[in-house]
């Protein structure tokens, strides 16, 4: 008896070109998508952390300037003025000021035979921002007088000194050392990403005007990135201030 054998085939089907060429386009819109969002992740997180280092930098240096000017003796502080021209490619060319403001305040760490002031000095250097942002920096001098009563020739000698260096050319970060005479006893370093440092003494309301505005490029979309402060105070000007006793 012959028996019949039956031979199944099976079929295998492949992938046509346009199931090929749809495939392949929807993998390259999710790899573009999920790239552009990392993109824009990248830049918000940039932006932000130069956003977060200015405003944190703005703070300290409003702190310190509030506590200072507000202790200090409208009489004894002196401000110079320099206005530097500056021409980015973000923000264009314009004037900005780049001032020094000296104070006079009670020496927080007085003792018995010590120095009963000290002087502080908030001094912008004058080099020009450039296409990069270029920002200038912001210093803070600390000066002790030259005998304990704080009655001398120091605070005299330390204008005249930062007066000669801000005319005609500003102060450069190269004459930090050429200060002597007395030479500052502390040198801080309160920004590196100055644009603008105006301080103006107003003698008819004996007030002090402060405005500063800081400027950072962030490093995914190279865009500078700014913050501005701006602070009005009075001095404290009064009979227990160590000059005026």
């Amino acid at each position: 008896m012959i028996q019949k054998k039956y031979i199944i085939k099976k079929k295998y089907k492949g992938m046509t070109l346009i199931e090929v060429l749809f495939s392949t386009a929807i993998f390259s819109f999710v790899a573009i998508t999920l790239f552009a969002l990392f993109k824009l992740g990248q830049t918000y997180w940039s932006k932000g952390i130069a956003y977060n280092t200015l405003q944190a930098e703005g703070k300290r240096i409003l702190t310190l300037l509030q506590q200072d000017i507000k202790e200090s003796d409208i009489n004894k502080d002196s401000g110079y003025t320099y206005t530097t021209s500056v021409s980015n490619i973000f923000v264009g060319s314009q004037n900005v000021s780049r001032d020094g403001l000296l104070l006079s305040v009670p020496n927080p760490n007085y003792r018995a035979g010590g120095h009963p002031v000290i002087y502080r000095a908030y001094i912008a250097t004058s080099e020009k921002n450039d296409n990069q942002g270029g920002p200038g920096s912001l210093y803070l001098l600390e000066f002790n007088p030259t005998s304990a009563t704080g009655y001398d020739l120091t605070w005299s000698n330390i204008d005249s000194n930062l007066r000669r260096l801000f005319d005609p050319d500003g102060f450069s970060k190269d004459e930090l050392n050429r200060l002597n005479n007395p030479s500052p006893i502390k040198v801080s370093l309160l920004s590196n990403n100055l644009f603008s440092f105006r301080a103006n003494i107003n003698s008819n309301t004996n007030t002090i005007g402060i405005s500063v505005v800081l400027m950072r490029k962030s490093f995914s979309d190279q865009k500078l990135q700014s913050v501005r402060f701006e602070l009005e105070i009075a001095p404290a000007n009064n009979s227990q201030f160590p000059f005026n006793n």
